[in-house]
C-alpha cells in the first residue's frame, strides 16, 4: 500500500469534529401537533403554528454538547438520558424573554452536529444561568438540560423555522448581527431642529408632537423633505415619519417648518445586543433570494454597489412588491424602506444587481 493510499483512508476515517453547531429550542405549544417520537428513529418537518417558529442560537454565539448515557441505576439500560451543556455568549433582551418562557414547563429541542446530522429530544428541561464574566472573559448564558426517554431521540429530516439567533443562512453571509434599539428624545421650541445620527445605524422614524398646529418637513438638508412632509400636524396631535434610512457616516436630520413646544424622538438601531437583527451579504449575482423568518418585522434592505444598476426588492421572482425600480449609481447607497411582517417563512428577492454588491437585511423579532 501506497502512502498516497494510507492518507486517504486516515482522511476517510476522520472523526466528525466535537461539538453542536446550532440549537433550537421550540416551545411544544407552538406546534400544530407533537410529532411521533416514540415510534420511529427518524422525524420530519415540524408544522408551526401561523406565526410562531423555534428560537435558534447559531454557532457564532455557541458552545455546546450533548451527551446521552443510559441509566446507571438498579434497571441499568432502561432509559436515556440526555443532557444539554451549553453556553451562548452575550447578555441580550431576547435570551432574558426566552428564560421568562423557560419558566416551569419542558421544551422540545432540535440540535444539529457538526457534520449536519439533526436530532430532536422531546420535552427537555431547561434551565440557564446569567453571567456578566469578569473583565477578563465574555459575559453570556450557561444553559443546562435534563430528559429522561424509554427509547434513543430520533433523528429529524427536514428544515426548523428559526427566529432569534441565527435564522435562514443567507447566500455568501459575511456577518450576522445583532443589533439594538435607541431612542433619542429632544424638547425644543425651534422652528427648526438638526439632529446628528451616528454612522452605521438604521434610522427607524421620527415621531413628533407639538402644542400648536405646524407643517413640519424630515430631510438631509436644511428644510429638505427627503425622509418625509411637508406634513400638516394639528396641535397636541403626534405624527410618526417612517421613512427608514440608513446611515454610512455622521448624519444631520433636519426638521423645518415647526411651531410652538415640540417633543421629538429619534429612533435607530445600531449593532450590539438586541432584538434587531442585521445580515450582511456580499454577492455578485445579479439576483439575491433570502428567507425571513416567520414572525418577524422586515424594516430595511440597504445595498450599495460598484456598478450602476436598477433594482427592485419583492415577494416573487423579480418582482417590486417591497420597492423599485430603483435606478442607483456606482457606490451609491439606497434603504428601501417598505416594512412587513412576516406570518410564516417568507423569502423576498433583491433583483437587477449589477457588480459587486453589500446587502444589509434589518429586521426586528
Amino acid at each position: 500500500m501506497s502512502f498516497a493510499d494510507l492518507h486517504a483512508i486516515e482522511k476517510a476515517c476522520k472523526k466528525t469534529p466535537p461539538g453542536l453547531s446550532d440549537l433550537a429550542m421550540i416551545d411544544p405549544n407552538d406546534l400544530e401537533v407533537q410529532p411521533d417520537w416514540l415510534l420511529v428513529p427518524v422525524i420530519s418537518d415540524l408544522q408551526f403554528k401561523p406565526g410562531k417558529a423555534a428560537y435558534g442560537i447559531g454557532a457564532d454565539h455557541l458552545t455546546a454538547r450533548l451527551t446521552d448515557p443510559t441509566d446507571i441505576g438498579n434497571r441499568s439500560g432502561d432509559t436515556f438520558d440526555y443532557k444539554l451543556a451549553a453556553t451562548v455568549s452575550g447578555v441580550t433582551p431576547s435570551i432574558e424573554h426566552l428564560r421568562a418562557k423557560l419558566i416551569n414547563r419542558r421544551i422540545h429541542l432540535a440540535v444539529t452536529y457538526q457534520n449536519g446530522e439533526q436530532r430532536f429530544i422531546p420535552f427537555m428541561r431547561l434551565f440557564a444561568a446569567g453571567d456578566s464574566g469578569d473583565r477578563s472573559s465574555k459575559n453570556g448564558y450557561n444553559f443546562n438540560g435534563v430528559a429522561r426517554l424509554s427509547k434513543p431521540a430520533p433523528y429529524f429530516e427536514g428544515t426548523i423555522e428559526v427566529i432569534g439567533g441565527g435564522g435562514s443562512t443567507p447566500p455568501n453571509p459575511s456577518s450576522f448581527s445583532e443589533a439594538e434599539v435607541v431612542v433619542l428624545p429632544v424638547s425644543t421650541t425651534a422652528s427648526s431642529f438638526t439632529q446628528s445620527i451616528p454612522s452605521g445605524v438604521l434610522l427607524m422614524a421620527v415621531w413628533i408632537r407639538s402644542n400648536d398646529d405646524q407643517t413640519v418637513s424630515v430631510g438631509l438638508t436644511a428644510a429638505g423633505e427627503e425622509l418625509g412632509g411637508p406634513q400638516d400636524i394639528a396641535a397636541d396631535e403626534s405624527f410618526n415619519f417612517a421613512q427608514a434610512f440608513r446611515t454610512t457616516a455622521a448624519t444631520d436630520i433636519f426638521l423645518s417648518g415647526l411651531s410652538g413646544t415640540n417633543s421629538i424622538e429619534f429612533w435607530y438601531a445600531q449593532v450590539g445586543a438586541g432584538d434587531v437583527i442585521k445580515i450582511t451579504i456580499a454577492a455578485t449575482e445579479t439576483e439575491v433570494e433570502y428567507a425571513i423568518p416567520s414572525g418577524v418585522l422586515l424594516t430595511a434592505v440597504w445595498l450599495r454597489g460598484n456598478t450602476d444598476q436598477t433594482v427592485s426588492i419583492g415577494l416573487t421572482a423579480a418582482g417590486d412588491e417591497l420597492g423599485g425600480p430603483q435606478d442607483l449609481l456606482a457606490n451609491e447607497g439606497h434603504t428601501f424602506a417598505q416594512t412587513l411582517r412576516t406570518e410564516s417563512t417568507t423569502t423576498i428577492y433583491i433583483s437587477g444587481l449589477a457588480g459587486n454588491n453589500s446587502i444589509e437585511i434589518w429586521y426586528a423579532i
